[in-house]
């Protein structure tokens, strides 16, 4: 029964995984997880059985407290927050990547069920291989993805000309591709496998490194190139010290798997242009460096506790350094963002953390392969294998962050989970009634009582959050009347939705502009935007744009003296966007102070993204004159 139950739980938490990646989006709606944490949800409650074990395996001490108090450290700020609306993806996101890290740690800890969950995940991930593959081939093709492409429909428009699979972001693809080619890479070589199943997952690796070549992520190929190296290494020092025996068979095995995998990506990288352009021009980045700097001086306003997980979207605005249109609400390197937002106390449980991991991932895999030359006459084994592609894979995540932001990404942030937990469980059985087996119901009592938690959460939010997608969609095809509809709907499940609370506003300012209407009615849209506007204002504070919609309406409504100080605090948060000095200018010049509009609208003129300005500006000094 235990073994069934454990079956049934890497199963629901393979098909968590999958449905992430299917519902990846853009990673900027809250909602997209939500299916994905369901399923989770329901592969936590399986587990339950295995709470009355008394034969069990229990994850190394040092590694389970460090992951449990790094969790701990992100999460427990995020619940303090006023609004959990803004915090709850990130707080989710904690609450998942606990279950799906104590889930493989405690339940699925034989080689066997572990097997059945990588298979999941590379199958799904040669799925998505062969899509990116298909659309690097076809640019122009746009297949249809089901219930997701009705959501969002632009999902296929982003990265064209890139392996992209199911993602929005062909980097986020790379980040999948080099996890899965790391753990199929290790089965072919370290796996107790029958030979069809070796030449298969050979054929798997050099399919996912050649599509990471498509992806065109300068990032993933760098750590995909450091994950092959990792391998190469941990094999060498296995085969020296562990396996000296069958010195002869492993080197060939390694070698051919190398060659193998080079020989793909070379293969892909010569038929491609556009990833032969993109690796020569890494040189000149010049995009990221300037994020990464103003990330480095947020960090600086809280340098020890950071200044909270999601702070960095708003923040950016405020510490850019010079004007620029960059508007990222990531900083595309997960150590930077992880420094600012949670602090050197943060990441210095993050880097331990990995270290544990890894560390104990590395002493697992020597053990293993010195215990199998001391049973048998071959060092081959799964849960060796196990353990060189999950630190292969950690190797080639800890190389993508320093270029993006995968992390942000439920989908990709569990996949680092799933490795983790693979290094933090030794898989030696243990029947004791002593302090492991209280330590073993603790731990999966808290998985469960994490997974109630997001369950409780999702279902709370799924409403509004499904709202506010579809919404978006109305908004984008012109349905104003829709788009107000689900506004409504959406604000009903969860008043506290600045997000949709935003959208209304927008929506309705814009129909109260309208001149063919009566003034009555346009009057009516605009106390509605108004009203909309405090409600986005309010639960959330540092959003520059909604002060200025909600300064906008009350412009419309000649409610001067309260739009005023709603500029000013835009602009000291967006000091170095137009929008704000020129949406400023106007309001001056509603009232006639011409002189002051003029030298705002020049003003704006100085930073990206005025839209306006100049044709105001030539206007009112063409009146002057």
């Amino acid at each position: 029964m235990d073994r069934l139950v454990n079956y049934v739980t890497a199963v629901l938490c393979g098909l968590a995984l999958v449905v992430a990646q299917y519902f990846v989006g853009r990673g900027s709606y809250p909602f997209l997880p939500l299916p994905a944490y369901g399923v989770l949800c329901l592969a936590a409650i399986s587990s339950i059985w295995s709470l009355a074990r008394r034969n069990f395996s229990f994850p190394r001490w040092a590694c389970i407290s460090s992951a449990a108090a790094l969790a701990a450290w992100i999460a427990l700020p995020v619940t303090r927050e006023p609004d959990l609306w803004l915090a709850g993806g990130v707080l989710r996101l904690v609450l998942a990547a606990w279950v799906v890290y104590c889930l493989v740690s405690f339940v699925i800890t034989g080689s066997g069920e572990r097997l059945l969950l990588i298979s999941i995940l590379v199958a799904a991930a040669f799925a998505q291989a062969a899509l990116g593959i298909f659309q690097y081939t076809f640019p122009e093709a746009q297949p249809y993805l089901g219930w997701v492409s009705d959501l969002c429909p632009s999902r296929m428009e982003g990265h064209a000309f890139r392996a992209r699979g199911f993602y929005y972001n062909a980097n986020h693809l790379a980040w999948l591709l080099n996890f899965s080619g790391a753990f199929a890479l290790a089965i072919g070589v370290w796996g107790r496998v029958a030979l069809w199943p070796r030449v298969i997952m050979f054929y798997c690796a050099a399919m996912f490194f050649g599509a990471g070549v498509l992806t065109q992520s300068r990032g993933g190929l760098l750590g995909a190139g450091v994950a092959l190296l990792v391998f190469a290494l941990l094999s060498a020092r296995g085969v020296f010290f562990g396996a000296w025996g069958q010195r002869g068979r492993m080197f060939g095995l390694v070698a051919l798997a190398l060659v193998v995998c080079f020989g793909a990506a070379w293969q892909a990288y010569e038929a491609s242009d556009l990833a032969q352009y993109r690796l020569r021009q890494a040189a000149d980045e010049s995009y990221r460096p300037v994020i990464w700097k103003t990330a480095i001086r947020l960090w600086q306003t809280e340098p020890i506790s950071g200044t909270g997980i999601g702070s960095f979207s708003n923040a950016a605005r405020q510490y850019r350094f010079r004007p620029d249109g960059l508007d990222d609400v990531f900083a595309h390197n997960d150590w930077i963002q992880a420094l600012a937002e949670v602090g050197l106390i943060g990441v210095g449980l993050g880097f331990c953390t990995l270290l544990l991991h890894i560390t104990a991932g590395c002493r697992a895999f020597m053990s293993e392969v010195r215990r199998r030359m001391a049973s048998g006459s071959s060092p081959v084994s799964l849960k060796a294998a196990l353990q060189i592609g999950a630190i292969t894979s950690l190797a080639a995540f800890g190389v993508h962050s320093l270029f993006d932001f995968n992390m942000q990404l439920p989908a990709n942030a569990l996949l680092a989970c799933v490795s983790l937990a693979i290094l933090a469980s030794p898989n030696q059985r243990i029947t004791s009634h002593n302090l492991s087996l209280w330590g073993y119901r603790i731990g999966l009592l808290s998985a469960l009582v994490s997974a109630t938690f997001l369950g409780w959460l999702s279902w709370k939010s799924f409403r509004s959050e499904l709202d506010w997608v579809r919404a978006n969609v109305a908004f984008m095809e012109g349905n104003s009347q829709l788009t107000l509809e689900l506004v409504d709907e959406g604000l009903l499940a969860n008043p506290k939705h600045s997000g949709l609370a935003a959208l209304g506003g927008r929506v309705t300012l814009s129909l109260g502009k309208q001149t063919h209407l009566a003034k009555t009615e346009c009057l009516e849209f605009l106390e509605r935007a108004v009203a909309f506007g405090l409600i986005a204002t309010k639960f959330d504070p540092r959003e520059a744009w909604h002060k200025i919609n909600l300064a906008h309406a009350y412009d419309n409504c000649e409610r001067f003296e309260l739009a005023a100080p709603l500029y000013l605090s835009a602009m000291s948060y967006a000091p170095f966007y137009a929008t704000p000095y020129e949406f400023y200018a106007l309001h001056l010049e509603l009232q006639g102070y011409d002189k002051e509009a003029v030298r705002f609208y020049e003003l704006a003129l100085q930073f990206p993204g005025a839209t306006f300005s100049s044709q105001r500006r030539d206007a009112l000094v063409g009146l002057r004159k």
